[in-house]
């Protein structure tokens, strides 16, 4: 069974590969932001604009190229860490990772290796981070520093990281604490939800996070931000699969309290603007879907939903495909 999921988890990335060049990058939507951030040599519209993104922005300030040329410098770049990322997950002999890694692709490959050339490296870093073990060896350090050079919407996730060690540190030393740390946990994911619910009568009671001034981020802040009630449900969807993550006993700590603080952190942001919650669900569901290997409920474990599931996926991968071209017509 892991032979049929690897193959057609490899199958549907080169796939993704022979679309994308068929179909040339300027048919994908992004691309005249991409374009603009490359003629102005990485800024959206001056140095202000991104904190980080070090490697990501720096392909784009490359000189002696044209701005085409330097957006598909960053595509092939992105592509390569995201083949590399499925190649590697493909490789365990973990069955509940490599169907994770089959339902991840399925449902965002298309769109990381098309579309967020920016941002899709580093959700595969935190996500790798988390697939390791969450050890803060040197290559665990340099995941997390690639996450915040590729985008630096990674730098919050990282943070929320170093928080999560920090807490499961203390409670490792207060084992009085830690008792309750499964309520506490259910606790905050269970806010997060609610709190998601009511985003939009609590909205208003932030109007004051427009003055906010964080450079090109700040536009998260203006505006109606983008809500709709498909980025709700999604929204709700991602905090329900982390709220069945922090229920397994057999997890972590450290890993239990770092998903139960990004849900937390999803549902504040879907609060202000509803793109960038989404945004950062990706975050969230790219570490939990492949360690656990179903969408929310352990019964889809059986081998008989496995078999679905993987007979599935390509049908999900056409929407996704579908999808993401309507976006430009």
């Amino acid at each position: 069974m892991n032979l049929i999921i690897r193959s057609v988890l490899l199958t549907l990335v080169f796939l993704t590969l022979a679309i994308f060049y068929l179909s040339g990058a300027n048919q994908f939507p992004d691309y005249d932001n991409y374009l603009v951030i490359a003629e102005n040599g990485g800024f959206y519209s001056d140095e202000n604009d991104y904190l980080f993104e070090w490697f990501s922005r720096g392909i784009m300030k490359l000189s002696g190229l044209s701005a085409e040329a330097k957006v598909d410098l960053l595509a092939a770049a992105t592509q390569v860490i995201t083949v590399i990322y499925f190649s590697w997950v493909a490789s365990k002999r973990r069955p509940d990772l490599i169907f994770g890694g089959l339902l991840i692709f399925a449902l965002f490959g298309f769109m990381f290796m098309t579309t967020i050339f920016r941002a899709a490296p580093a959700y595969l870093c935190i996500s790798a981070f988390f697939i390791r073990g969450g050890r803060f060896d040197l290559p665990g350090l340099f995941l997390l520093l690639f996450a915040v050079a590729w985008h630096d919407t990674a730098i919050a996730v990282v943070g929320l990281v170093f928080l999560a060690r920090a807490v499961s540190l203390f409670l490792a030393e207060y084992k009085v604490l830690a008792r309750y740390l499964p309520l506490a946990l259910k606790a905050i994911v269970v806010i997060a939800g609610l709190t998601a619910l009511s985003a939009e009568h609590i909205r208003p009671f932030l109007a004051w996070l427009s003055s906010v001034d964080i450079g090109i981020r700040g536009g998260l802040f203006h505006g109606d931000g983008s809500h709709s009630l498909g980025k709700t449900v999604f929204v709700l969807w991602s905090i329900s699969s982390a709220y069945m993550f922090v229920l397994d006993d057999h997890r972590r700590m450290f890993l239990r309290v770092f998903v139960a603080f990004l849900a937390m952190f999803v549902a504040l942001f879907h609060i202000v603007n509803g793109i960038a919650s989404v945004r950062f669900s990706f975050f969230l569901l790219t570490v939990v879907i492949p360690l656990q290997g179903y969408f929310l409920f352990a019964f889809e474990k059986r081998l008989c939903f496995r078999m679905a599931g993987t007979l599935v996926a390509p049908l999900v991968f056409a929407v996704s495909v579908v999808y993401t071209f309507a976006k430009v017509l």
